[in-house]
């Protein structure tokens, strides 16, 4: 059984690093894509325009450190 498992281990790392090299070799970066534009443009809006941040919290649905982060960078 174990020498079955370790089998299936390996069989997954190599499927893995396959897929990998190829990401790179297509000149791709692996991870989800960044959602950080998106919301910072909105929420700066809000917030120049006399929003205030629980508001700002309520209507975007982010969380608060999410928001405080973007308007620090304002």
């Amino acid at each position: 059984m174990s020498a079955q498992s370790k089998l299936e281990r390996d069989l997954i790392s190599q499927r893995t690093k396959e897929g990998l090299a190829g990401t790179k070799a297509r000149s791709r970066s692996g991870g989800r894509h960044s959602k950080q534009k998106e919301y910072t443009k909105n929420v700066r809006l809000l917030y120049q325009g006399g929003m205030k941040v629980a508001d700002i919290v309520r209507s975007t649905g982010l969380s608060r450190s999410t928001v405080n982060r973007v308007i620090r960078v304002i």
